[in-house]
């Protein structure tokens, strides 16, 4: 008798996830290390910014606008240790630049095409009443809250 390996399934595929880039539509990604120090975990699709001191290729989660240089993404050509993100002392992939999926935070509404693009400067998770805006940013597609809405990057400065 055969033995069923897989007793349940999804019979669609979720349309996107956290962190997912959602088109090829010119876009930029740099490699950083998720600082040892100030974070245990950075989790897909939220905001990053360069770790204030000495060390330029760390990042840690939320952050300062001066300091931003992207949103995180599923690599998967490099699967983290976690399925909820990378731990500390991983290699991170970071888009600066492209269509990326993220998921809004809980604690406002949602966002519209239009709307200003802010983050939560400590959980960089992007919610309407997050205190950093992102200039170089825009809404392709909103959602309701806790949704996934689609976000276009142009490169910050740097």
């Amino acid at each position: 008798m055969a033995v069923n390996l897989q007793p349940t399934y999804v019979t669609t595929q979720p349309v996107a996830l956290p962190g997912m880039p959602a088109t090829m539509h010119g876009w930029d990604a740099d490699s950083f290390i998720v600082d040892k120090v100030a974070v245990n975990k950075i989790g897909f699709g939220v905001a990053v910014s360069l770790k204030v001191g000495t060390d330029p290729l760390s990042v840690v989660i939320g952050g300062t606008a001066a300091l931003f240089r992207g949103v995180t993404y599923r690599d998967i050509t490099q699967p983290p240790r976690t399925p909820e993100g990378y731990a500390a002392g991983e290699n991170i992939g970071v888009m600066s630049r492209g269509d990326i999926w993220v998921q809004l935070g809980a604690t406002a509404g949602g966002v519209n095409p239009g709307d200003a693009v802010k983050f939560v400067t400590a959980t960089g998770v992007f919610d309407s009443a997050g205190t950093i805006t992102i200039v170089n940013a825009h809404w392709m597609r909103g959602a309701a809250a806790s949704g996934l809405a689609l976000l276009r990057l142009y490169s910050p400065a740097a």
